[in-house]
């Protein structure tokens, strides 16, 4: 059957969704360029884009708001079409016990009857369908999709790429400066997001060669840099 219920996002559209979070989860494959990339945004950030986060944040509450006041007019629907289906199901067992000459017509209404049955299920799908949407809005954290912390054995990673090495396990020293220039890539956005302001040192995120900068004698401290 058909309704004329809307719904929040076609099964195209889930799936595209769902390719660009998995495109999220693999931004580190192409390390050298998004580094670049996330250092001039980082750089071109000002009170303006705070402003505009803001903005997009209260737009995003709104769609929340949107959401479940569609989740509540979808559930009111579905009273209404249960409550119909009733009727008309009482109705069909009425017919039943007619005569002849009504065999037609109870006929057609069982062909409504099933119509009215396939709404309700259509109804169904796309309460659970907008529920899957918010909880998927709730859910949603930038931060945890574009730096994955783990570990692996003894080391602590970010994107994959170990934390230290040992005198047993010669990590390379190019994937320790690039797990260390992820941590300084994510402390920069984090403390950006949240307004924070370093006294002594500054972080200088740039790929293997992030550094600290002191805000005393200007010097720069790299972040495990070394190579063999």
């Amino acid at each position: 059957g058909q309704t004329d219920v809307d719904h929040p996002l076609c099964e195209e559209c889930t799936d595209t969704l769902l390719d660009q979070l998995d495109t999220q989860l693999n931004v580190t494959e192409n390390e050298c360029q998004n580094y670049k990339r996330c250092l001039e945004i980082l750089e071109q950030m000002n009170e303006d884009d705070s402003e505009q986060l803001q903005m997009e944040l209260k737009e995003l509450a709104l769609e929340e708001e949107r959401l479940i006041q569609e989740l509540e007019d979808v559930e009111k629907n579905r009273k209404t079409v249960a409550e119909n289906l009733e009727k008309v199901q009482a109705e069909a067992e009425r017919l039943d016990q007619e005569e002849a000459q009504y065999q037609r017509e109870y006929s057609e209404f069982k062909r409504q009857q099933l119509e009215l049955d396939d709404e309700l299920k259509s109804v169904e799908n796309q309460m659970r369908y907008a529920q899957t949407q918010l909880d998927k809005l709730k859910k949603t954290n930038v931060f945890n999709a574009t730096f994955h912390i783990w570990h692996s054995g003894q080391f602590g990673t970010i994107n994959n790429f170990r934390l230290g090495r040992l005198p047993s396990v010669p990590v390379e020293w190019n994937e320790i400066n690039a797990a260390w220039g992820q941590t300084v890539l994510l402390l920069h956005a984090l403390a950006n997001k949240m307004g924070l302001k370093f006294q002594r040192y500054r972080l200088v995120p740039y790929g293997n060669h992030s550094y600290l900068e002191s805000l005393t004698d200007k010097s720069k401290d790299g972040c495990g840099e070394r190579q063999d």
